[in-house]
């Protein structure tokens, strides 16, 4: 049972950096838009967001449907890959989130929705950049919070 616990412990802390609250908060939001283009595509409010429309017009439904789908895979892989600090599979992961919501990003620029671009775009591929320096770095945080300084 304690490794178990351990699994669980590493979605929340690493001993080896702090806390990143915001980790979680980016997941969900990748979350909520792989449901969106898989589960809920069917839906009026979904088929009404630019990025969906895009997608459609650009790719066809198959492919709205796959990156609904592959979302929602590469947040499971990530889950495992913290969880059970598989970090070189992790910046696999990482990739493929940064590729994905890239792809997005390239679809919104040329129409110009930079409140979309702004607010989901930018902060995602953020995101899945500095969790491939996470996942790089075998999870140490860049910003040490050490006292000591480090000597390799």
């Amino acid at each position: 049972m304690p490794r178990v616990r351990a699994v669980f412990e590493n979605l929340i802390y690493d001993s080896n950096a702090p806390y990143n609250p915001f980790m979680h908060l980016f997941m969900m939001i990748a979350l909520v838009w792989g449901i969106g283009f898989t589960v809920l595509n069917d839906t009026q409010s979904v088929q009404d967001i630019a990025l969906y429309t895009l997608m459609l017009a650009e790719s066809g439904s198959a492919a709205v449907m796959a990156w609904g789908v592959v979302q929602l895979l590469v947040l499971l892989l990530m889950v495992i890959a913290v969880s059970f600090k598989q970090y070189n599979f992790g910046r696999y992961v990482s990739i493929i989130g940064y590729l994905l919501w890239a792809y997005a990003f390239a679809l919104l620029v040329p129409e110009l929705y930079w409140l979309q671009i702004i607010t989901l775009c930018v902060p995602q591929v953020l995101f899945w950049s500095w969790f491939y320096t996470r996942m790089s770095s075998g999870y140490k945080d860049f910003i040490s919070t050490r006292k000591t300084p480090r000597t390799d």
